[in-house]
């Protein structure tokens, strides 16, 4: 299981949204025209959490715009320790998975969030 991050958008059509692996975390996909998706594991809850106000759950709702800088704080106050198991919750991993929704927000910045 895991968090499934999605922006809906009237037309994406007008955005580059990435379909190639971040690193060996996270996975960007166009879903149709109308809508763009990030998905990562759970197990990174706790350490986000404690990053981002209200956690992924907090995104839900909000105009992908106003998130970004917000997203980007959480990203800097993690450490790099990363882990080849990417299942495993480490500050590194979880900071991977945000700078992932970083690059689709940064392509989406027009829609609104998402999450499952």
């Amino acid at each position: 299981m895991g968090y499934y991050c999605k922006i809906i958008h009237e037309d994406l059509s007008d955005y580059m949204v990435a379909t190639a692996p971040v690193g060996n975390i996270v996975e960007l996909y166009p879903r149709s025209q109308t809508e763009a998706y990030i998905s990562f594991t759970y197990n990174y809850a706790t350490i986000i959490d404690k990053v981002l106000a209200g956690g992924i759950d907090g995104l839900d709702g909000k105009k992908v715009d106003d998130t970004i800088d917000e997203i980007r704080a959480a990203i800097a106050k993690l450490g790099d320790d990363t882990d080849p198991d990417h299942f495993k919750p480490t500050e590194g991993n979880a900071k991977r998975a945000l700078q992932g929704l970083v690059l689709l927000a940064v392509q989406c910045p027009g829609g609104i969030w998402q999450i499952h």
